[in-house]
């Protein structure tokens, strides 16, 4: 399973940044971001890896290795919600999500209505 510090080059690698670029956008030293992609160092705080997530765009489960899944966004229909996984996201998916939830909505009617 990948690890925070293969992730976070991963990504840094994806968008063609070195570190020193990487490190002025997040704010962080060049020398701190070559700590974490050698793992000889993690962020300390969850704003950091908060912001590290939100600025590549993934779920911090992704950038910590937890899975595979690069980012999830959430549906909602009526009274229904849920992630769905983005990358296998288009509009035939969503109307077909859309009419999954109206089948739920529809087998499970409010009572007070």
């Amino acid at each position: 399973m990948a690890t925070f510090k293969d992730r976070f080059k991963e990504l840094r690698t994806e968008k063609g940044l070195g570190q020193k670029q990487i490190g002025n956008l997040l704010g962080y030293s060049e020398s701190t971001i070559s700590l974490y992609e050698s793992g000889s160092r993690e962020p300390k705080k969850i704003l950091d890896l908060i912001k590290i997530a939100d600025y590549f765009d993934v779920t911090l489960d992704y950038l910590l290795g937890r899975t595979n899944e690069k980012n999830f966004y959430l549906v909602k229909d009526g009274t229904f919600e849920f992630e769905v996984n983005k990358i296998n996201q288009d509009d035939e998916k969503n109307k077909q999500i859309k009419l999954k939830l109206k089948e739920l909505n529809d087998l499970f009617p409010d009572k007070n209505e």
